[in-house]
């Protein structure tokens, strides 16, 4: 019976220290020298076989096969670019095992490169294999499929670069062969994109004073997209969004500012592009005033502004008087006002860009023009006039004077301009006339008038109302 400590002692070497039958990826070659005696110096006599015990970790041994009486073994399915721990034991007839032999170690030949980096049309690219285990020096080679069109393989370190051309998804598998003839293969793929580009061709204006959002595109490469300003500098107040490409802020600085813009895609790829910003001065409401009107008259402003960038849209508050309306598009007030009062309210204009400003006006409603009441004391034949000028209130002035029906007694006329009666009756009679005012904007009324001359200054006349002969003294 043998006895597990002090059985036999077992020398192990592993494939390429001894005996080496040649190892293909993912096996080892496990070679020992037969114990031929025990450990207590007597004759081996009946040693049955060897059983290998491996894992992962020193010392750790998970896995067990039995080789049979064997010195030089393969140990199958191992992980390429793993590393290996193995010991051996030998058994007798009765099954009773020795120690473990010493301690070896290998890190099987594999590919360690997981994936290949993308690239991009007309990009420089150079990505380089990697293995690990087997023995240098280690040669490359594809096997299946093929590199994208424009890289080629070196087939001494592993490095594929070159200038890919054509974007496509190339899917292939590389091998590694160590200088034993030992091989690992392992499929990757590399994606070449479409060559990037800066697909924006401007920018829209903006204004001062009034936020600004643009947004910079690109095409082709693999984003996520970085962006940068390389030369020039944004309008004051606007800055690039590096992650999304927007160009936002609030400029502060009439000007146009010319500047590139870089874009750049995970693979390393750039485009680039110069690109300008025209910022209008604020816009703002010049419009100083609007002119007075009457109840009645056809009335028509345009508002006026400057700055920003045409055409403006307009929008009021209320306030405006009724029968007045503001159009958006052209910032024309046009309209009857049809209630008198001094109207106030505010305007607002807007640039093709959202800039906007406001300004508060007003716009004076006149009344219609009215006559005031006006008398006149005893008209004679032959005296000099009445010394009359007749007024008006409301309207607009100045006024203009005339008259619609009958007419002044004769030897009489009134000034067009001021209203005023003058000269000397010739004819005595009744006579009535209608008295018209109006003013500057057109607009008139009326007030019927009756007169009386007497030829002769026997008595008193009044007159104190228009249109009507109160009493009559002394004529005959």
């Amino acid at each position: 019976m043998w006895i597990r400590s002090t059985v036999l002692i077992l020398f192990l070497f592993i494939g390429g220290w001894a005996l080496t039958p040649l190892a293909s990826a993912g096996q080892a070659i496990l070679s020992w020298d037969p114990p031929a005696t025990n450990a207590d110096g007597s004759p081996l006599t009946d040693l049955s076989g060897y059983r290998i015990y491996y894992g992962t970790s020193p010392g750790v041994y998970g896995i067990t096969i039995d080789v049979g009486n064997v010195i030089t073994a393969i140990v199958p399915n191992l992980a390429g670019g793993s590393l290996y721990y193995f010991v051996v034991t030998a058994y007798d007839l009765l099954g009773n095992e020795s120690q473990f032999s010493n301690e070896v170690n290998k890190i099987i030949l594999g590919i360690t490169t997981a994936s290949l980096s993308d690239g991009t049309v007309s990009l420089a690219y150079s990505q380089t294999l990697a293995a690990s285990g087997g023995k240098s020096p280690l040669s490359w080679s594809i096997t299946s499929g093929s590199l994208p069109v424009g890289l080629s393989l070196n087939g001494s370190n592993g490095t594929i670069s070159g200038t890919p051309t054509i974007a496509a998804t190339n899917n292939f598998t590389v091998q590694v062969t160590d200088a034993n003839g030992a091989t690992a293969t392992k499929a990757l793929s590399i994606t070449i994109y479409t060559a990037l580009s800066l697909t924006t061709t401007s920018l829209n204006n903006g204004t001062a004073r009034a936020a600004y959002s643009q947004t910079v595109t690109a095409a082709g490469g693999k984003t996520p997209y970085s962006w940068s300003v390389t030369t020039g500098s944004l309008p004051p107040g606007v800055v690039l969004n590096t992650s999304t490409g927007v160009i936002s802020g609030t400029p502060t600085t009439p000007g146009t500012f010319n500047f590139t813009v870089q874009v750049q895609d995970v693979n390393g790829a750039a485009a680039t592009k110069t690109l300008s910003i025209t910022v209008n001065q604020a816009v703002s409401v010049t419009t100083p005033s609007l002119p007075e009107t009457t109840a009645g008259a056809v009335y028509s402003a345009t508002l006026q502004a400057e700055g920003g960038a045409t055409p403006y849209t307009w929008t009021s508050t209320s306030g405006l008087p009724p029968g007045l309306s503001l159009i958006s598009s052209t910032g024309e007030i046009l309209g009857i006002a049809s209630t008198a009062g001094n109207w106030s309210f505010t305007v607002t204009v807007r640039d093709v860009y959202g800039a906007s400003a406001a300004k508060t006006l007003a716009i004076m409603v006149h009344p219609t023009p009215a006559i005031a009441a006006t008398s006149v004391g005893n008209l004679y034949q032959g005296s000099p006039g009445p010394g009359v000028t007749f007024t008006a209130t409301g309207g607009i002035s100045p006024y203009t004077w005339g008259t619609t029906s009958g007419g002044l007694p004769e030897g009489l006329t009134l000034n067009t301009q001021t209203g005023a009666v003058s000269g000397t009756p010739t004819k005595p009679g009744i006579y009535s006339f209608t008295i018209r005012v109006t003013d500057a904007l057109g607009i008139a009324s009326s007030t019927a008038y009756q007169w009386v001359i007497l030829a002769t200054p026997p008595g008193n006349v009044d007159f104190a109302t228009p249109g009507s002969v109160n009493r009559v003294e002394g004529m005959t």
